[in-house]
């Protein structure tokens, strides 16, 4: 015979589930089977993992880059959440830290894909890890998720600030005034002229993805192969890199706007991994989206320098 049981997780948003997976792996199935109708292990199970995990400091530090394109990538073929985020990083590369970027600005973005949509909507989910924190402030970097969406649902999001969703149908780039960001598999286009900074490729960025994937490849090797890798320890890996991520950024904008000056140095911007010049965009939308009293420092490009003097 055959004996299954389902357990389900309640949580307060989509980010915190993340942590649940590789809890739920090790649940005494077995006792469940062999003494029906007592759930003592269960209960127990609850009570020690019902306070949220505390996240683990991880370095961020740029290290040396070499060109990632994403012409080439392998496509998002997943079926279960489980190793979503591994291949999300795969699929879209460096571009990556453009979505970042953009999750952090709360803007309205679209992914789309043709059918079949469940592989886009864990990328929906998988963006909406990136915007997420673990200062104790009320910054608030919720990415609102909406997962998928057709024409039945555009009366329903002219009425929303911001938001992450897929979609199969292709009508939805006519419609401009529903998003501020139109993803096309990896084609990122913008409705706001003054997004375009934002959405351009950094040296940052394909340092920052370089260590990211260094570090997967030490989380691998720690693990003891490649195999081994594709697990929970990468979702939780991933998550956690950008949480410190944003927590860094926060704590020193923050720092800049409690400052005598209410400046954000190029120093400052530097120590973020960030690109000075090129960043400078995102960094005041940053500031004024959540509010937050800064001017960034602006230091001249070698092309402005040259533009000036011809």
């Amino acid at each position: 015979g055959c004996a299954s049981y389902d357990v389900f997780v309640l949580r307060c948003g989509y980010l915190p589930l993340y942590h649940m997976m590789s809890l739920l792996h090790h649940l005494p199935s077995r006792t469940q089977v062999e003494t029906p109708g007592h759930y003592g292990s269960l209960e127990e199970y609850f009570r020690h993992y019902q306070s949220p995990r505390q996240p683990i400091s991880r370095p961020i530090a740029a290290s040396d880059s070499s060109s990632h394109g994403t012409e080439d990538l392998p496509p998002m073929t997943i079926t279960h959440p489980a190793g979503c985020f591994t291949q999300f990083l795969q699929f879209f590369g460096p571009k990556i830290f453009i979505l970042w970027r953009l999750a952090l600005l709360k803007k309205r973005i679209i992914l789309f894909s043709p059918p079949p949509i469940g592989v886009v909507c864990y990328r929906v989910y998988c963006a909406c890890l990136l915007a997420s924190h673990v200062l104790a402030t009320e910054l608030n970097t919720d990415s609102n998720p909406q997962f998928y969406v057709n024409v039945a649902d555009i009366d329903q999001l002219k009425t929303v600030g911001n938001y992450i969703a897929c979609t199969t149908e292709k009508i939805f780039q006519s419609k401009r005034d529903l998003f501020d960001v139109f993803v096309d598999n990896q084609n990122i286009t913008t409705t706001q002229p003054r997004l375009e900074p934002v959405l351009r490729l950094t040296l940052a960025d394909e340092q920052r993805y370089q260590h990211l994937s260094n570090v997967r490849s030490n989380q691998l090797i720690t693990a003891g192969g490649v195999g081994a890798g594709r697990s929970w320890d990468d979702e939780l890996g991933f998550a956690e890199f950008f949480q410190e991520q944003n927590s860094q950024l926060f704590r020193t904008v923050m720092d800049a706007a409690s400052s005598e000056d209410h400046v954000l140095t190029v120093e400052m911007v530097s120590s973020l991994g960030l690109d000075p010049v090129r960043d400078q965009v995102f960094l005041t939308e940053l500031a004024s989206v959540y509010g937050l009293n800064v001017t960034v420092q602006r230091q001249t490009s070698m092309f402005d320098f040259f533009s000036c003097c011809v």
